[in-house]
């Protein structure tokens, strides 16, 4: 069987450098889970929409390593839970095909599901320095918290781009959730994002989702690790989403 990322290799290659103009570090986003059968259809569907594929060392499939950080009494993911409107997520992420690594903060802000995302350039996969605390304090806006290592995640990503449509699309494949000396790795699962710049006035492959019935969904992979493995915490507003990912996808534990 050919892998499921081939079907993107008829795309026209794309540098990283060319996409700086469509970072869309102050976006919407909105989140679909595939099948395979959707996601074939789908390969076919922006390839006549004149999507470009992000292509670094001749590779379509760029390899992340995230390490998600929050509260002791895990504040952050509590936040997403209730949805409350104004919310924060801080994460060192590892970019195995160029070697960056980054400590981000996103923030999702209460107009109209805005996201706004700020980055910080690591030497190594470290927080606890006096310029990586000023850097958390400036932009999220949260003085003199305690912060530690909750989850992990390793996935594969391709990343679609149009200049036509404002938008760029990742599509991450092979997700595994480690939670301490625990993990779960999703056989099937296709993680498809539509990111979009705050104001762009066309809905570009969105309305083909909405054509074939494809809905946008509440997920995050941080949250779906902690609700995964933390048993008594509180998850019930995750239930839907765990059960649509126990009935429709299938993974190996560890």
């Amino acid at each position: 069987m050919i892998p499921l990322e081939e079907k993107l290799h008829c795309l026209n290659p794309v540098r990283l450098s060319e996409i700086d103009n469509l970072k869309l570090l102050n976006r919407v986003d909105k989140k679909y889970l595939l099948t395979e059968t959707e996601f074939v259809q789908l390969s076919e569907r922006v390839a006549k929409m004149g999507y470009n594929v992000l292509t670094i060392n001749s590779n379509i499939l760029q390899a992340y390593e995230t390490t998600y950080y929050d509260t002791p009494n895990l504040q952050f993911y509590l936040d997403h839970h209730n949805k409350r409107l104004n919310r924060v997520k801080i994460r060192i992420r590892k970019y195995n095909t160029t070697g960056d690594i980054f400590l981000e903060i996103k923030k999702r802000v209460n107009k109209g599901g805005e996201t706004q995302k700020k980055r910080m350039l690591l030497e190594e996969c470290n927080i606890g320095g006096d310029k990586q605390n000023r850097f958390i304090t400036k932009h999220s806006g949260l003085l003199g918290i305690q912060l530690q290592p909750v989850a992990k995640t390793n996935f594969e990503r391709a990343t679609l781009t149009s200049e036509q449509f404002m938008e760029r699309i990742t599509i991450d494949f092979n997700l595994t959730v480690i939670v301490q000396d625990l993990s779960f790795s999703f056989k099937d699962l296709i993680i498809l994002e539509v990111k979009r710049a705050k104001d762009s006035g066309n809905n570009g492959i969105s309305n083909y989702l909405k054509e074939k019935h494809i809905h946008p969904i509440s997920f995050s992979k941080y949250c779906l690790a902690v609700a995964m493995f933390h048993p008594t915490i509180k998850h019930n507003a995750f239930k839907p989403l765990l059960q649509k990912l126990k009935t429709n996808f299938h993974g190996n534990i560890a």
